[in-house]
């Protein structure tokens, strides 16, 4: 009898772990995308100036992003690399978290930068679903600078849901790409 009840409490874990196997491990639809590298070592943040000097090795180009509410305004031609999340979720990843290190840095050693958090989704889930989950992420983001010890009046958060996509489209490699929080440098008015 006793040998009946462990088989059958093995088979019934057996069980569950085979079905629930696909959301244990991932799949490609939570992955995050492979191209969030940091630059190499001569494009590094340090770069960056407040007084809208030398364009900044992280990206170049025009900011697209309006004027924010509030004191803090974009800094012209600059902005970092985005934080990309896993489906569904608003844990920071290990990658991820290289890139906010960095960043952290470069905003103690340049304590005028401020940082407007802009957290997003991809296409899937309702609209209020999808703003409370780009709050979620753009909060986290701020949480994480916060904890490396940089004020927390530095940052303003804001969630556009899914009505900022980055790239176009419903596949994996795109809906990856949508899920992030966009970091832009500002200073105060």
């Amino acid at each position: 009898m006793k040998t009946v009840n462990i088989f059958s409490g093995l088979l019934t874990v057996l069980l569950v772990v085979t079905m629930s196997g696909c959301s244990m491990f991932g799949s490609d639809e939570d992955k995050v995308p492979n191209d969030t590298v940091i630059p190499p070592s001569t494009s590094t943040p340090e770069t960056l100036t407040v007084d809208g000097g030398p364009e900044s090795g992280w990206s170049a180009g025009n900011s697209d992003t309006p004027a924010q509410p509030g004191d803090f305004v974009p800094i012209p031609n600059q902005h970092f690399p985005s934080i990309y999340f896993a489906y569904d979720r608003d844990v920071i990843g290990t990658a991820e978290q290289i890139k906010l290190d960095s960043i952290a840095k470069l905003m103690k050693e340049q304590p005028a930068i401020c940082l407007i958090i802009q957290g997003n989704c991809d296409d899937r889930g309702t609209e209020e679903y999808n703003r409370a989950l780009g709050e979620r992420r753009a909060i986290a983001v701020k949480n994480y600078f916060v904890n490396q010890g940089i004020s927390a009046d530095r940052f303003k958060t804001i969630s556009f849901g899914k009505d900022n996509p980055a790239v176009k489209g419903t596949d994996p490699a795109s809906r990856a790409k949508n899920r992030r929080a966009d970091l832009v440098p500002a200073k105060r008015r």
